[in-house]
């Protein structure tokens, strides 16, 4: 059996080199997120809500001030829907997996609720 090949260690590029919490102050609101930065990210900077919260992913040169400055610039934004109230109605959308899902609410005379998509 012929042995794998490994690569070398100047060709093995290090994905995320740290990831730190911080926060903003945004008209009385606190935004914390995660910060994750990226060797591989070059250029851009993203911005992601997960279960656990928002997830700011830049670049690994990136200086905390711009990083405050580009959260600060899209800050209502954030605060509208890390606040928005979850609606359980038909026709109402929610995340699921990185799509959107619609909801269709039945109404059944049973104690126990059921989910399926």
């Amino acid at each position: 059996m012929p042995a794998s090949p490994r690569r070398s260690r100047k060709n093995r590029r290090k994905r995320f080199s740290a990831e730190t919490h911080d926060q903003v102050s945004f008209n009385g609101a606190v935004i914390e997120y995660r910060l994750r930065r990226s060797s591989l990210r070059k250029k851009t900077f993203g911005l992601r809500f997960e279960p656990d919260g928002l997830l700011v992913s830049v670049p690994a040169r990136a200086s905390d001030e711009k990083v405050r400055a580009m959260v600060l610039s899209y800050a209502s934004w954030i605060v509208d829907r890390m606040f928005q109230p979850l609606r359980f109605v038909t026709g109402e959308t929610l995340p699921y997996l990185g799509r959107n899902v619609e909801l269709i609410v039945k109404e059944r005379t049973t104690s126990c609720t059921r989910v399926s998509l």
